[in-house]
């Protein structure tokens, strides 16, 4: 196991979250969307501890960087619009 760190910032308030997360060595060597995925696998079971839907509109790997930046929204259960974010991961 390897560990990343991930930051994510709303797009509408400006608060942002700084998470430590881990995962397989190799995590990096794969897509950028597949990244994303084990990021909000995380969030998921440790931080929110319940499902949370997500769309997600761009995601790039940088591979010189080791940086993976994605953009899209957390949708709400509510009635309220989606919350969009920018998310960067990278390996700690």
């Amino acid at each position: 196991m390897a560990t990343y760190t991930a930051r994510m910032m709303s797009a509408e308030t400006g608060g942002e979250g700084l998470y430590t997360f881990e995962a397989d060595a190799y995590l990096m060597k794969r897509t950028a969307d597949e990244i994303v995925g084990v990021f909000f696998d995380h969030v998921e079971d440790k931080v929110l501890k319940h499902n949370v839907d997500w769309e997600l509109n761009s995601a790039m790997k940088s591979k010189a960087h080791g940086v993976v930046t994605a953009m899209g929204a957390l949708v709400t259960d509510d009635d309220q619009p989606s919350l969009p974010f920018l998310l960067m991961i990278s390996a700690s």
